[in-house]
């Protein structure tokens, strides 16, 4: 009995030290933002109301629906950098509602 306890001992230590998770490389964006801007990504596609809409993806994480894109950025993929501020939007009905995003400054990257 006292031979078993240190060798499961060791193989307990032994597994837990195999258990290492890899989250690989860390990919750095291309380009990098400046002025209080944060980088995303524009997809086109449903956004609650508007099956034909628009949507910010934050790198941060996140998505949400964008009150205003200009027509000259309304590319599906393209980079952004945005300042935004994000709201709830109460809308008269129930599918409407939600957290939209406001823009308040945007450029391509």
């Amino acid at each position: 009995m006292r031979i078993f306890q240190p060798l499961i001992s060791l193989l307990l230590l032994g597994s837990l030290a195999a258990c290492c998770k890899d989250n690989g490389p860390v990919v750095e964006p291309v380009a990098t933002c400046d002025d209080g801007s944060q980088p995303a990504t524009v997809a086109h596609g449903p956004n609650r109301c508007d099956p034909n809409g628009w949507v910010l993806k934050l790198d941060g994480g996140g998505a949400y629906p964008v009150d205003a894109l200009p027509a000259s950025l309304q590319q599906d993929g393209l980079r952004v950098c945005v300042a935004y501020a994000l709201y709830q939007d109460m809308g008269a009905c129930p599918c409407c509602g939600g957290t939209r995003l406001r823009i308040q400054r945007i450029q391509p990257q």
